[in-house]
């Protein structure tokens, strides 16, 4: 989460600069965008294990939301990416999943069908899930449940992942500003990694190599 802070300071630091090119219309080939979509994670390791012990397994789809910047030399691109995923965006539901991600990506524009762009992308980047869970029906003295028993836990898997994707865009004129895309992609982590549990040490935890599939609707401002 740190990371997509600080990668969101920077762009929106030089998106200011970046408006007063296009009044001069006097663009870079810089491509600044948004995206809303989904994500697709099933957990099969972690879910074995809360289904053997009587718990609501992980959400496997998410809503997610990024933002990017990206520059062209000619027919490639250099790029940077970030989305945030969650399979509730409301605070007080009980068990959810949030995704996190950041990342740089090498792609092309050279693959051309009649006015369809079609870009295949490949990169890596740092990714970081979280799974909230609570235990219903835990009994105990408030002591315990503050000191040796608790009925909410938090896990996390984070490392880094390869980012394959392709984008579909409509070829139009270089002085168009405004551009929208089509995105389909998957993640896939560089290793098999344990779930922890946010600030404890445990022994014992399940072990998996977190895959992503999503899709995203892009609309970028730059030429």
């Amino acid at each position: 989460m740190k990371q997509l802070l600080t990668i969101s300071c920077i762009l929106l630091s030089i998106f200011p600069v970046y408006s007063q090119e296009m009044s001069k219309r006097q663009l870079p080939p810089l491509e600044f965008y948004f995206s809303a979509g989904g994500e697709y994670s099933n957990f099969g390791n972690l879910n074995e294990r809360l289904g053997t012990l009587g718990v609501d397994k992980a959400d496997k789809f998410r809503m997610a939301g990024g933002f990017g910047l990206s520059y062209r030399i000619k027919h490639i691109i250099l790029g940077l990416n970030t989305s945030i995923s969650s399979s509730s965006f409301r605070t007080e539901d009980d068990n959810h999943v949030k995704n996190s991600y950041v990342g740089f990506y090498l792609s092309t524009n050279a693959i051309r069908a009649n006015n369809l762009i079609i870009s295949p992308q490949v990169g890596i980047g740092y990714e970081e899930t979280r799974a909230r869970f609570v235990k219903e029906g835990v009994t105990g003295t408030f002591d315990e449940l503050l000191t040796s028993t608790s009925n909410r836990v938090q896990l996390e898997n984070k490392g880094e992942a390869l980012d394959f994707g392709i984008a579909f865009k409509k070829a139009k004129p270089n002085t168009d500003f405004y551009k929208t895309l089509f995105k389909i992609g998957y993640r896939h982590g560089l290793k098999e990694r344990e779930w922890k549990i946010t600030d404890a040490t445990v022994t014992g935890a399940p072990a998996d190599r977190v895959r992503n599939f999503y899709v995203q609707l892009l609309f970028g401002f730059g030429k």
